[in-house]
């Protein structure tokens, strides 16, 4: 089994520091290309209409060919964000193609995780490691490719990466175990885990829009986002793990609230060397957050694993449209939608299931 662990966290490694080049700075690139505000919220609408789709469909095809498709198709997709208009129709491309791209790619990752390691033995430490790990490079990777090299050098380079990453799970090397299809209606859910799914997506609507926050209320240069990213992440690697397993799931409101202080103490900040001090304990929390919700994510329990990774999915993208929609037809502002977001984090802490026992 362990060279199935090597062969995994090796893919995930390659795979996120591709993934991580377009995701941390598309926003931000989007925005200096002339788009508003109101037309990114647009923008992340139809992003997450379409994910809800794309996963659902990803899940019933061959994990090699989405994984093939997804990293041809995010090679292509930075090559059009570098080069598309200032137009509707441009903007509702590029969503598209960054949907199929991205969140294939996520479903499989979980897919595979779910059914290649032991699921009374899953390392989500580990994991998390590989995947900041890949994030800490590709913010520097990213900042280079943007503010350095010409367009077409980066996107082939992205291309190249993108079709790397993928070696080890094209390799026979990695064996799934078999598994059964079922209704989403044969899912079994608890309460406390379809509230806290619900919850988390404010998280990651959070982190998503971060990236324009910093660059529209701090620095307008590209630079400093990565910069901050690679901070969050640095500290988060380290972070968790080697403490990560301390702060279990009796603590985790406690780390709720310490994280929506840490965050909210952030968006009141301007100087830009105390928003990177407050990076490296952002770094800390959101990661170990991110672990215990992994951890949480791959509990099954009876369920079957295409059908259980479907309905969370649903739960997941259903949320975040519905989210960023409101934030669209009511003219939210970055404040108004990042502070949201915090409070419902805070909250999120009193919902996470209790462990299950092995």
């Amino acid at each position: 089994m362990e060279k199935y662990y090597k062969n995994y966290h090796i893919f995930l490694f390659l795979s996120t520091i591709t993934r991580g080049l377009v995701s941390v700075f598309s926003l931000v690139i989007l925005y200096q290309k002339g788009y508003s505000l109101s037309d990114l919220f647009f923008f992340l609408f139809l992003l997450y209409a379409f994910g809800l789709f794309v996963n659902v469909i990803s899940l019933r095809l061959n994990y090699k060919f989405v994984l093939v498709t997804s990293s041809l198709l995010y090679g292509i997709c930075y090559l059009y964000l570098s080069v598309m208009k200032n137009t509707y129709s441009s903007l509702i491309l590029f969503s598209l193609l960054l949907s199929i791209s991205t969140y294939s790619y996520h479903v499989t990752r979980h897919y595979l995780a779910l059914s290649i390691l032991k699921k009374e033995n899953l390392k989500t430490n580990q994991l998390v490691c590989m995947i900041y790990l890949g994030t800490i490079i590709s913010s520097i990777i990213g900042t280079i490719l943007i503010s350095k090299l010409p367009i077409l050098i980066s996107g082939i380079l992205i291309l190249i990466l993108s079709l790397i990453s993928i070696y080890p799970v094209l390799t026979k090397k990695i064996k799934l175990k078999e598994t059964r299809k079922s209704s989403i209606f044969k899912i079994k859910l608890s309460k406390s885990k379809i509230i806290f799914s619900i919850l988390e997506q404010f998280k990651v609507i959070f982190l998503e829009i971060q990236p324009l926050f910093l660059y529209l209320s701090v620095k307008n240069k590209i630079w400093y986002v990565g910069v901050f990213n690679i901070i969050t992440n640095l500290s988060s690697l380290i972070v968790v793990y080697f403490f990560s397993k301390r702060v279990g799931r009796n603590n985790f409101k406690y780390l709720c609230l310490l994280l929506a202080i840490i965050l909210f103490i952030k968006l009141h900040l301007k100087s830009g060397i105390f928003l990177l001090i407050i990076a490296f304990f952002e770094g800390i929390g959101i990661k170990i957050y991110e672990n215990i919700s992994l951890e949480n994510l791959y509990e099954l329990g009876e369920n079957e694993i295409i059908s259980y990774l479907s309905l969370e999915e649903i739960i997941f993208f259903l949320t975040k449209s519905l989210i960023i929609g409101i934030a669209y037809l009511f003219h939210f502002n970055l404040y108004l939608l990042l502070s949201i977001c915090i409070i419902a984090i805070l909250f999120s802490g009193f919902f996470i299931p209790p462990k299950k026992a092995p």
